[in-house]
């Protein structure tokens, strides 16, 4: 594991993971009581709301990181979201929740693969060592064990594969986007971009008719507010994080973060305990340790190199 202060990014990001599950939680339950389509323009409008607040606030001490102007694909993250929701959801109906997530991280683990080796999007190259691949391959391997069958319409894994390389994609638009306009400026494009989405998506659909005050009024504030602040925190907080390590780390440990509290969320709540959940945690977990072993032996060699 690395030493010092460069575990905190680690921490940061398994951190992330757990705000997720929250968010999760309450935009599933704003969803059941709003619809689909009407909670996304909800949730979005939060968000911006939030972090136009908070850009307001820090007024003159936010700062433009690069004099670069951003190219236009790096304003697509919000758009993206919108996608990857809906793709989400419609795999979550057919496949259910464990094949979908597995299969989701496993298209986040190509996708960071790919970054990670050629530097995509201009985000910084790593290396792979025969031993970080076999890191990664045994993560896999606790994937699938926390599936409950894969008796299912492979069509959708597929689909649910390609979400989670578009979600991959967008996690490393949006913090590319941060590097030229800076932080809370990248994650404002972000749900400027959602909302816009949302509302296509609202007006392609015809449910914007159904969005009333009625409606509004009989949401809980917490519900209506609370998974909108909370993307917030998991914008800003994937935007200066992604960075800092490989990719394919923020992908896998994102995960952890979200499946060890979901696992205490259902135990705590509902009384549900899964062993089979907590034996794929335990060989992602030896697969990541086996990834960073293999990450701080290269960096020990390259040291051992220098003149």
């Amino acid at each position: 594991m690395p030493a010092g202060n460069t575990r905190a990014p680690y921490a940061g990001v398994f951190g992330t993971g757990v705000l997720i599950t929250c968010m999760v939680t309450l935009n599933g339950e704003l969803a059941r009581i709003t619809g689909q389509a009407a909670s996304l323009l909800f949730i979005h409008a939060s968000g911006l709301i939030g972090i136009s607040i908070l850009i307001i606030l820090r007024g003159s001490h936010l700062r433009r990181p690069s004099s670069v102007p951003a190219p236009w694909h790096l304003y697509t993250g919000g758009l993206l979201g919108v996608i990857m929701i809906f793709g989400n959801n419609l795999c979550f109906l057919t496949l259910g929740v464990s094949v979908t997530l597995a299969a989701g991280v496993m298209g986040q683990l190509l996708g960071s693969l790919l970054i990670d080796t050629i530097g995509l999007l201009g985000m910084k190259r790593y290396p792979q060592a025969p031993l970080r691949l076999a890191g990664l391959a045994v993560a896999c391997i606790g994937l699938a064990v926390m599936v409950d069958s894969w008796a299912v319409d492979y069509r959708f894994v597929v689909l649910a594969v390609a979400v989670g390389v578009l979600t991959i994609l967008q996690m490393t638009v949006n913090a590319r986007l941060a590097s030229h306009i800076g932080l809370l400026k990248g994650v404002r494009v972000n749900y400027i971009g959602g909302i816009i989405g949302s509302a296509s998506a609202c007006l392609l659909m015809g449910a914007c008719g159904s969005i009333s005050l009625s409606l509004i009024s009989s949401v809980p504030l917490h519900l209506m507010v609370g998974g909108g602040l909370l993307g917030v925190a998991i914008v800003a907080s994937i935007n200066f994080l992604l960075p800092r390590i490989p990719t394919v780390y923020s992908s896998l440990l994102i995960f952890l973060g979200q499946i060890i509290s979901a696992v205490m969320i259902d135990r705590m709540l509902l009384g549900i305990f899964s062993y089979q959940r907590v034996y794929g945690i335990i060989l992602i977990g030896a697969g990541i340790m086996l990834s960073l072993t293999a990450d701080r032996m290269s960096s020990r060699r390259a040291q051992a190199d220098l003149p």
